[in-house]
């Protein structure tokens, strides 16, 4: 499973060419994990060149001091492998993350400059290490 956060204000000249390509090939499975939801796919597939419209998370009112996304990415998650992609990650993430059994990979971005190619491989070596 792969969770994909993006800011409206860093869509522009984010992504390197051919990005949605890499970013769903092999046993990844692509989720929405933005604010925008359900409106996340009218702006990102075109931008990404995505063949279909991936599902999205959709998030409840914060509770504590966990990160705001995290309950709607722990339960997409469940027990399988996830990487998620954020440009705001925070303390709760990183324990979530080392506190699962299952492997978890957080990659963190810079908000200015999206995610690059860089990021691209981490995900692909992580994904295939999982795959066998």
């Amino acid at each position: 499973m792969l969770v994909l956060s993006l800011q409206e204000q860093h869509l522009t000249g984010v992504f390197p060419s051919a990005r949605g390509e890499e970013i769903t090939r092999g046993p990844l499975d692509l989720v929405w994990c933005s604010g925008w939801e359900e409106k996340a796919s009218d702006h990102l597939v075109p931008v990404l060149r995505l063949p279909v419209r991936p599902p999205f998370l959709t998030f409840s009112a914060p509770t504590g001091t966990a990160h705001w996304k995290l309950d709607a990415v722990d339960r997409h998650a469940g027990d399988r492998p996830a990487a998620w992609i954020d440009d705001a990650f925070d303390a709760s993430c990183h324990a979530w993350a080392a506190a699962r059994d299952a492997p978890t990979l957080l990659v963190a971005t810079d908000p200015a400059a999206g995610m690059t190619d860089d990021h691209v491989a981490r995900l692909e070596r992580w994904a295939r290490r999982r795959d066998g």
